[in-house]
């Protein structure tokens, strides 16, 4: 493929679709990378990635480095936070771990990281909407607590840190 005027390939079209699937903020099923993999509800960060929300503004982040690797971070800690696994290039193997290391280290909060967990079907609380529109976010009909969930989640993503 040859490199345009600013020295970088050009976009096929066929690579569009992959392009806007990691910017949705209404795709509200786990990353189809990992989905058979975990049932936990990991979701893709806007900015590559993907990320498991936990409890209070916890969540683990996953990464894909410059070598390959996959690496996590834990972001705002709370005690006992999950510890770091070692970089791996393989993305199966890192999401089996970070569960693993979830199930142990918050175990009390394993019953509703998982998709099909009860609360992600019911309405969305007040506090959710509220987030949702100061953010000046559509608020589809029929949303759901989960969907809001994840569009807070991935709203928090790109600015660094929790929405309250």
């Amino acid at each position: 493929m040859s490199r345009d005027s600013t020295g970088t390939e050009p976009v096929e079209a066929v690579d569009l679709e992959h392009i806007t699937e990691r910017v949705d903020l209404f795709r509200f099923e786990p990353a189809s990378e990992i989905a058979e993999f975990t049932e936990f509800a990991w979701c893709a960060a806007l900015d590559g990635g993907y990320r498991l929300n936990l409890t209070d503004g916890e969540w683990i982040d996953l990464r894909e480095d410059n070598l390959g690797r996959w690496c996590a971070a834990v972001a705002n800690p709370r005690d006992g936070a999950p510890p770091v696994p070692m970089p791996t290039v393989d993305l199966r193997e890192a999401v089996r771990v970070i569960d693993a290391l979830v199930r142990k280290y918050r175990a009390s909060c394993v019953s509703f990281l998982t998709v099909e967990a009860g609360w992600r079907g019911q309405e969305p609380t007040e506090k959710q909407l509220d987030v949702l529109r100061r953010r000046a976010i559509p608020l589809p009909k029929g949303l759901t607590r989960g969907q809001a969930s994840w569009m807070i989640a991935m709203l928090s993503r790109r600015r660094g840190a929790p929405l309250r």
